[in-house]
């Protein structure tokens, strides 16, 4: 049977915890809590023509990429420009950056 997500998507959704203050009212600088996330996913490459390896940011910047990366409807959002790495099993399928994430209503998409 074809698996609809036969990929593994490993990333950090590390955080900054609220800043405390100690007894003396000084502010403590919160040190990033580490959240590491493997999910699954479907990797599939940009294989278009030439010119048409482009999406479009949120902002309205025009960026080239290389894969289209589909996860199921519900996970969680990944921030651009968090460091991803696709494999399946051993494999390294892709590393890169998220250049943009997009929720849907039957699954989630970002590209790389």
């Amino acid at each position: 049977m074809v698996s609809q997500y036969p990929h593994q998507l490993y990333f950090d959704a590390g955080y900054y915890p609220e800043a405390q203050k100690d007894a003396n009212g000084r502010i403590i600088q919160p040190t990033r809590v580490n959240n590491p996330q493997i999910l699954d996913c479907r990797a599939e490459t940009n294989d278009a023509g030439s010119g048409a390896k482009i999406v479009t940011t949120t902002d309205g910047e025009r960026i080239d990429f290389a894969f289209t990366v589909f996860l199921p409807s519900g996970t969680v959002d990944i921030t651009t420009g968090t460091k991803v790495e696709i494999k399946q099993g051993n494999y390294l399928v892709v590393s890169g950056q998220v250049k943009r994430y997009e929720r849907g209503f039957f699954h989630n998409r970002f590209w790389i």
